[in-house]
């Protein structure tokens, strides 16, 4: 964990635990063709919360099964560039991406994602990215979000709460089903309609399921 500074991992490291990476406190940590080899089970393979910074280089990858790649509390920021991964390979309720809440001056948890390659396993019940509770998504262009067939219950991006917001441009979510209730785009619903609040924006996204607008079952 790194409370303060900057830092980067040097190339070509490997590391297993969780957070794999933990940036805090305005900290930010960049990494240089790093692997992440989450220890499964509720683990989280990058964290960064109270304004910490997290990049992930061309080359970097997280491996995890049961667990959160990415993770973005109170504040922090993750930034994802092209050419980085996440692959969970099985064992389901997987969450690649989940920026979740405000720090304490209300900067929202962020997560920044460019040519990130997300490849989940169809053991159901995953979920590609989230924001809750005030947290912003951008999915740039070259980002894909690929979900293997089977299991059931995943869904592709998803938008809960007050100020929450998943913004998308030139990503890609392939969704090819066959566990039945899955879900591409879910803003939730509050009361009788959709919060104005928890938003989903779509800018030259391409889909791969035809009822990408069906929106998530209240919980």
């Amino acid at each position: 964990m790194l409370t303060s500074g900057s830092c980067a991992i040097t190339r070509n490291t490997t590391l297993t635990g969780t957070p794999g990476v933990h940036a805090t406190t305005r900290a930010q940590i960049t990494t240089n063709n790093v692997t992440i080899n989450e220890v499964n089970g509720g683990s989280t393979g990058g964290l960064a919360e109270t304004l910490g910074t997290i990049i992930f280089s061309a080359g970097s990858s997280i491996n995890g099964n049961w667990a959160t790649a990415a993770s973005a509390q109170t504040g922090g920021q993750i930034i994802f560039q092209s050419g980085s991964a996440i692959t969970a390979p099985f064992g389901g309720g997987v969450t690649a991406l989940i920026a979740n809440g405000v720090g304490a001056g209300g900067q929202a948890s962020q997560i920044t994602a460019t040519g990130l390659s997300v490849n989940l396993n169809g053991n159901g019940g995953n979920v590609g990215a989230k924001a809750t509770g005030g947290g912003l998504i951008t999915l740039n262009s070259g980002t894909t979000i690929q979900f293997a067939a089977g299991g059931g219950g995943n869904t592709g991006i998803w938008a809960t709460g007050t100020g929450s917001q998943i913004v998308t441009t030139g990503a890609t979510v392939n969704m090819p089903g066959g566990g039945g209730g899955d879900t591409a785009f879910a803003p939730t619903r509050v009361g009788p309609s959709l919060s104005a609040e928890a938003r989903l924006r779509f800018q030259e996204m391409a889909a791969a399921r035809p009822d990408c607008s069906r929106p998530r079952p209240e919980v």
